[in-house]
């Protein structure tokens, strides 16, 4: 959450803050105009729900979805299988254009996975050392090293179990 909430400037700006204050004085207009309250009222509603969708639901889409956006395109980039681990964001296969299955990552498979997740992709690979390839709002696409022999890790036979597709 902590790092999504960094990139928050970057949609919260000037015309957001702008169209913010906009629809505050018109609001706030109104109390001087002399007609019925219930005018007033559908006015002003007509005016927050402009805001809400002009400005407010777009910043915080892209608030919530270009880091997944950015990393399917990464992972489509690198043409290989992903595995969705501990996330369940259906759009990142939307955007990447194929089924990313929902299991425990085997050695050598690249990982979607959330930034608050990475402990508990290092405390399964104890050993191995993870390669971040992707990171940004709190997204991550890694790699797990195929070398590591992990007494921890899923084998092949066992991960069969796990896989649930998103």
């Amino acid at each position: 959450m902590q790092a999504l909430l960094t990139r928050a400037p970057m949609y919260l700006d000037s015309a957001y803050l702008m169209g913010a204050i906009a629809c505050l004085f018109i609001c706030g207009g109104l109390y001087f105009l002399r007609t019925q309250v219930w005018k007033k009222l559908i006015i002003s509603g007509l005016i927050q729900t402009l805001f809400c969708f002009s400005f407010f639901i777009p910043a915080i889409a892209g608030l919530q979805q270009d880091p997944v956006k950015a990393a399917a395109l990464k992972a489509k980039q690198l043409e290989q299988d992903v595995i969705a681990y501990r996330i369940n964001m259906p759009s990142f296969s939307v955007y990447r254009d194929a089924i990313t299955k929902r299991r425990d990552p085997l050695p050598g498979e690249l990982v979607f996975t959330r930034a608050d997740k990475l402990a508990d992709l290092k405390a399964l690979y104890p050993n191995a050392e993870i390669d971040i390839i992707f990171s940004d709002g709190g997204i991550v696409l890694a790699r797990i090293p195929s070398s590591n022999d992990s007494p921890n890790s899923i084998t092949e036979e066992t991960s069969h179990a796990l896989i649930q597709p998103i």
